[in-house]
């Protein structure tokens, strides 16, 4: 039978071996954490995929559905029904959504015109957030409100909203997503921020200054989209990146991780993969404003890192065929045991 939070948590202290019926979902929630996958429609129309994604996962994410350009393919008119199937799907089996993502640099649709006046694109930029946060509202539980603010050399990115509004444009989109919704979480979400460096000190810098000016934000999401071995931080590492916004009093979200490698795969790749997945899953245990773990998708065979990284792959913890890999197995047992915070 498989053991409800209560019985693990009872278990855990036992330390008894790891249940082997036990989903993520279940020794997530025994640890006060959610943790989940990011879904097409396709996957919730699937019965087979449906079925696992219920049983495994407890929050979902739309990869891709809900960015401006998927949803809002024309100015005048919205497209909900993909971001609608996998919301739907996901309060029928009594999971979490995040939204993902109101404000991004790429897949936005081609209406967006450089010659709009400041005022024109806030107006744009309103309507758009206003309507999508509305929607979800009391069915979403975190958005993504800005995604990748910063480039990598730590400048704020050349974006069309940075260009027709200005800087301001980020704390616009959350005063926009609060004023939608005064109870869902916002997000500030980019990749690149679990390694200490320009881009990082830059991203806590955007934060501090939305904080300071009073922009309601709530947390900051880590995507983690880490390649092995050169890009592995150690859990020590990554705690401290995630205790710089825990100490400003946010929440903190891995919202998008996945491990990838040099093909071809071979064992000693796989097993570092697994130590990168443990060591994010150690250091959000370890900071308890760390209450949110999401990878990118769960099988190889699904994953964005085949098209946008050749040469790269087998990120995710099932393989092509749907076998569980060791870092699946890893992670099960990363969340099992009374594991003690990461030495200082």
């Amino acid at each position: 039978m498989v053991l409800g939070a209560i019985g693990l948590a009872l278990a855990l202290s036992a330390c008894q071996p790891v249940p082997d019926d036990a989903t993520l979902a279940e020794l997530a929630a025994a640890r006060g954490r959610r943790i989940g996958t990011a879904v097409e429609p396709s996957h919730v129309a699937n019965p087979d995929t449906a079925a696992f994604i219920a049983d495994e996962f407890s929050i979902v994410t739309a990869e891709n559905v809900m960015k401006f350009g998927p949803i809002h393919p024309e100015r005048d008119r919205y497209d909900f029904a993909p971001a609608d199937a996998i919301v739907d799907a996901a309060v029928a089996n009594g999971q979490q959504v995040r939204g993902h993502a109101l404000v991004w640099h790429r897949q936005n649709p081609t209406w967006l015109d450089e010659a709009w006046t400041r005022d024109e694109a806030i107006a744009v930029l309103e309507d758009h957030i206003t309507t999508v946060v509305t929607r979800y509202r009391e069915r979403v539980v975190q958005w993504d409100v800005v995604n990748e603010a910063i480039d990598d050399t730590g400048a704020m990115r050349d974006t069309f909203w940075l260009r027709t509004i200005g800087p301001d444009y980020v704390a616009l989109a959350f005063e926009f997503a609060r004023a939608a919704d005064p109870d869902v979480a916002l997000y500030y979400n980019d990749y690149l921020i679990e390694r200490a460096g320009p881009k990082a000190d830059r991203v806590a810098q955007l934060v501090d200054d939305l904080i300071a000016a009073g922009v309601p934000i709530d947390g900051v999401g880590y995507q983690m989209h880490v390649l092995v071995p050169e890009l592995m931080p150690s859990a020590n590492a990554l705690r401290h990146e995630f205790e710089r916004y825990a100490t400003r009093g946010l929440r903190v979200a891995i919202t998008e991780m996945d491990v990838a490698h040099i093909l071809p795969s071979t064992p000693e790749k796989f097993a570092a993969q697994a130590d990168a997945y443990d060591n994010a899953i150690m250091a959000c245990l370890a900071v308890p404003a760390c209450d949110t773990i999401v990878f990118w998708g769960w099988s190889d065979a699904d994953s964005w890192i085949d098209a946008e990284f050749p040469g790269f792959g087998n990120a995710l913890l099932f393989d092509r065929s749907g076998e569980p890999k060791i870092a699946y197995e890893r992670i099960r047992g990363v969340l099992w045991w009374n594991l003690q915070p990461p030495a200082a």
